[in-house]
């Protein structure tokens, strides 16, 4: 997708697969949950248009795939990010769709509001989620800075190489049970 005007933004649509097929996934009774965060400052440009990383935002996309008879309903409340003991709030979509705007010095009207429908047709949302079906979006996290001399030097280095990020993600099965997946070990955690 690119998006016109005087900046110009080549985005690669992000694949959809079933969420067992993902190296970080759990399936519990018919229903498979996924998290992939995106730390690779390359892949992260190639997807959201500038590297989120340098603004301390770690995009984390969900993957629910509902295997079972009945539909099941997924919310972005039910996601929960956390850094050791303390949880790490999502970001709103409309303050990340604005950073790839800082890259550049000019941008029309009309490529900022393609950004922001971009940044809202990727980001999870509120769904049901058919049997047979797969649903997935990114939700978009503010990282901690680090807070010890030692933790900043290793920042320049090794952006997001925290090693107690951890994602728990709840779904509602066909009775409206919540069914809680994870944690999910993020960024070279398992």
């Amino acid at each position: 997708m690119t998006l016109g005007a005087c900046a110009s933004y080549d985005l690669t649509a992000l694949p959809m697969r079933d969420a067992e097929l993902y190296p970080r996934s759990r399936t519990e009774r018919n229903i498979s949950v996924a998290a992939q965060a995106f730390s690779d400052p390359s892949r992260v440009r190639a997807y959201f248009g500038t590297n989120l990383l340098a603004y301390n935002v770690l995009p984390i996309e969900v993957t629910v795939s509902n295997h079972g008879d009945q539909p099941i309903r997924v919310e972005p409340s039910e996601i929960l990010l956390m850094h050791g003991e303390e949880v790490v709030d999502p970001l709103p979509v409309g303050i990340v769709a604005q950073l790839p705007i800082r890259d550049r010095w000019f941008v029309s009207s009309a490529a900022r509001r393609q950004l922001r429908e971009f940044y809202d047709a990727l980001s999870f949302k509120e769904a049901t989620v058919a049997s047979g079906s797969t649903y997935h979006g990114v939700m978009f996290f503010g990282v901690p800075e680090p807070r010890s001399p030692i933790e900043k030097a290793l920042h320049v280095w090794q952006p997001f190489s925290m090693p107690e990020l951890y994602l728990t993600v709840a779904v509602e099965d066909e009775n409206g049970a919540p069914l809680r997946f994870g944690p999910f070990g993020l960024l070279g955690t398992s």
